[in-house]
């Protein structure tokens, strides 16, 4: 019985975000992007449409480009395997002895309740219920969370409780 206690005890890390996979469908649409927008760049410019006296480039045209341009840099990004979300923030699950923390997304703000605080511990389908020593209540929502997530979390959750001794209702 012991050795399936600690086999269980152990931390919880889950990083949400994941590499993309490598695709080289995704690589030549970035390549493409990139070409038409500089082509379409270089026609403007040659044929200069412009009237005397105006922007040589209209507005729009550059914005086009732009956009267009950036598109497929991130195409090509992506077709490599990098995720581009990993550069602004990370996103993850952790669960150990402390207690929990979770951030949902790059921009998301991160969850964290201890152990220490823990009061009750309440499961529902769509949520987890924790009741502070305080009386107060705090909600982790199953929302933007992949169901084996969900499951990983729902487990580690009780076996730290057990270990903790504190109470569970389901």
């Amino acid at each position: 019985m012991l050795i399936f206690l600690a086999v269980n005890m152990k931390d919880l890390n889950i990083n949400i975000l994941r590499s993309p996979a490598r695709s080289t469908v995704r690589r030549v649409l970035g390549f493409l992007y990139i070409l038409i927008a500089v082509l379409w760049l270089v026609l403007r410019i040659v044929n200069n449409e412009s009237e005397q006296g105006k922007f040589p480039l209209p507005f729009l045209d550059i914005i086009y480009s732009l956009l267009f341009g950036v598109s497929g840099v991130v195409f090509l990004i992506e077709g490599s395997g990098v995720s581009i979300g990993k550069w602004f923030g990370e996103a993850f699950i952790k669960i150990d002895k402390v207690g929990i923390f979770i951030k949902k997304g790059v921009f998301s703000k991160e969850w964290v309740i201890l152990w220490d605080e823990i009061d009750q511990i309440e499961f529902s389908v769509i949520m987890i219920k924790f009741r502070l020593k305080d009386n107060s209540i705090h909600v982790l929502n199953y929302d933007n969370l992949e169901y084996e997530h969900i499951q990983e979390i729902k487990q580690s959750v009780r076996d730290f409780s057990v270990e903790k001794n504190i109470k569970v209702l389901n």
